[in-house]
């Protein structure tokens, strides 16, 4: 499962929510979040390309010519090894929902997957390491999923 756009598996999800008007979610997220989610599934118009260079698209053509001269200076054999090729972005290609991350998981021979929280694991003194939550108890990263299964 490769994130190859937006929100991943979660925008077809979301669409699909918005699509059937599913009124029972939608009024969830909004009770929850605070935002009514139709409003960002919205098709925007689409950009008119501009034919003139401004700017910002002259600091970025720089940018990327002066780390091609750059990454050029490296021995060919080595431009993999120290140079970083990936664009922005990219580097957060595998990220997972709670939704998608079981299923992949049970997709290559994991069982018993549970999603968890900070607090609770079957790793016997996983709180006390404090690894994802504070020395307060508090949640380091709220947005991070908690998961286990056995293989």
């Amino acid at each position: 499962m490769v994130r190859t756009q937006k929100w991943g598996l979660m925008n077809v999800y979301w669409k699909e929510v918005v699509k059937k008007d599913n009124k029972l979610i939608i009024d969830y997220v909004k009770d929850r979040l605070g935002v009514d989610i139709r409003n960002y599934y919205v098709d925007p118009p689409s950009p008119k390309p501009s034919n003139y260079l401004n700017f910002t698209k002259i600091k970025r053509q720089l940018f990327n010519g002066y780390i091609r001269v750059i990454k050029n200076l490296f021995p060919t054999d080595y431009r993999k090894d120290i140079v970083d090729q990936t664009m922005l972005g990219e580097k957060h290609k595998w990220m997972y929902d709670k939704y998608s991350l079981p299923s992949l998981l049970q997709t290559v021979g994991f069982s018993k997957i549970q999603i968890l929280n900070e607090k609770t694991s079957k790793i016997t003194n996983f709180k006390d390491d404090y690894l994802d939550i504070n020395s307060d108890g508090t949640s380091y990263r709220k947005s991070s999923i908690y998961c286990e299964a056995y293989k």
